[in-house]
């Protein structure tokens, strides 16, 4: 278990600042969170039609080993992105 959330993490950083670019952007156009969190929602399912392309399976293989599925691998991601990037929503919606 201990190494499966480390595994989710690592693919986490990777991804952590196109994450928090986009949640600003869609921040700054709509002034909702269920809406950034919408959006976030639909790349999320983008992403999972793009896992099912041959080079792009071939990156996550590490995932694979660890005992992660793609469905499983993106919805631990989303709950990361939910969890780290609401603080971050909440203070720029502060200031808006």
């Amino acid at each position: 278990m201990l190494n499966q959330f480390k595994s989710y993490s690592l693919y986490y950083k990777k991804i952590a600042v196109l994450s928090i670019i986009i949640n600003i952007i869609v921040m700054l156009a709509s002034n909702n969170l269920i809406i950034v969190f919408l959006v976030k929602f639909l790349l999320l399912v983008l992403f999972f039609f793009l896992l099912k392309e041959a080079s792009l399976r071939q990156k996550i293989k590490f995932y694979k080993m660890a005992g992660c599925s793609n469905l499983k691998l993106l919805s631990i991601l989303y709950i990361y992105d939910l969890l780290l990037s609401l603080p971050i929503l909440l203070i720029l919606k502060a200031y808006i």
